[in-house]
């Protein structure tokens, strides 16, 4: 049964809600043969739409921009501040990570996964630093297989897709390109100096830019 009801006021068409008494005024519309009629539920679900397909493709747009000047990009937790490891070893992992694939396997080239010791070529480091490099990283963030080196799950270091177990996590991403092209001018000694700065990323606040002891203060 239906909870309004028709009433003519002052020569005026009104349908009123029994339960709530809201008025609405009937108007008489004449619409050409073969036009569409849309009710005002209709029209906002249109609308509703057209704004979701806006924003889909403002964000894809956004999303080609980033790639084409940032170039592609992995995650780190945002809480991994590297605190086991040295600010020397922080930057050379963040670099050596660069090279991780869709399975976070470390790769040499596309198609040729890399062994440990490329590690020297890549990272360009003597092989003392290596050495003590890995010693650093060995178990802890890097498991060496028979078949190349895999980031540990444990690290929260990854190329693919956020966990779905993990999507209340707060990650950052870490663009490739411009990682190496930072690393590339910067000289081995001072290879201390930027892993302090890495360290210091996960206190940016997300929304004024600054150092926070919360990055998520608001």
């Amino acid at each position: 049964m239906s909870n309004n009801i028709i009433t003519t006021i002052n020569e005026k068409q009104y349908q009123i809600n029994k339960t709530t008494g809201e008025a609405t005024e009937l108007m008489t519309v004449t619409l050409p043969i073969g036009s569409k009629w849309q009710t005002p539920k209709q029209q906002a679900a249109v609308k509703q739409w057209k704004e979701y397909q806006e924003a889909k493709k403002l964000k894809q747009q956004y999303i080609s921009t980033v790639k084409s000047r940032l170039g592609n990009f992995y995650f780190i937790l945002t809480d991994n501040v590297f605190l086991d490891v040295s600010p020397q070893t922080a930057t050379r992992l963040i670099m050596l990570c660069t090279y991780l694939n869709y399975s976070n396997q470390f790769m040499r080239t596309n198609k040729t996964p890399m062994a440990k010791s490329d590690i020297q070529t890549i990272l360009k480091l003597s092989k003392t630093a290596v050495n003590k490099f890995w010693n650093e990283v060995r178990d802890k963030y890097i498991i060496d297989r028979n078949n190349g080196l895999y980031i540990n799950n444990n690290a929260n270091i990854f190329r693919n897709k956020i966990p779905k177990n993990n999507q209340y996590l707060q990650y950052q991403k870490i663009y490739i390109n411009t990682v190496r092209a930072l690393y590339k001018v910067t000289h081995p000694r001072k290879h201390k100096q930027l892993g302090y700065i890495f360290k210091l990323l996960p206190y940016i606040n997300l929304e004024y830019n600054i150092f926070c002891t919360d990055a998520f203060e608001q």
